[in-house]
């Protein structure tokens, strides 16, 4: 068996279908539309974490408290600032998240193993997390 696992800044997504969201808040959908994607996926695989992914996760609070020091007068600082809340974001993602993420966006594949159609995705085409309130 063969599995695509992402790599990099990717995710691995399940788009839902219109029909899936019918009784979920105050949208309402025709039943025309009951099979097209939605902005709404579930994330179904994130890269594991290496050893490197930890440690930084781990010292995440002292880097953050050195870079924002820094960052006032250094633009290097504020750059590496930018890409470490870029890389926490990546790696708070977990498998079943819910996420809206941009339409057009990812790429298309069925997996005949799961018999499901799956996107992969890059993290900055993910434009929120969808929570419970």
């Amino acid at each position: 068996m063969k599995r695509i696992i992402p790599f990099g800044d990717r995710v691995l997504v399940k788009r839902q279908k219109t029909k899936e969201h019918r009784t979920e808040g105050k949208i309402i959908f025709t039943e025309a539309t009951d099979n097209q994607d939605t902005d709404i996926a579930t994330v179904r695989f994130v890269p594991d974490l290496t050893f490197t992914d930890q440690k930084l996760i781990e010292n995440a609070e002292s880097i953050i408290e050195g870079l924002s020091k820094r960052a006032g007068e250094d633009s290097e600082a504020l750059k590496a600032l930018l890409n470490l809340n870029h890389y926490l974001k990546l790696k708070s993602l977990q498998p079943g998240d819910k996420i809206m993420m941009g339409k057009y966006v990812g790429t298309d594949f069925k997996d005949s193993a799961i018999k499901e159609d799956l996107t992969m995705c890059r993290i900055d085409d993910i434009v929120g997390i969808v929570k419970e309130v």
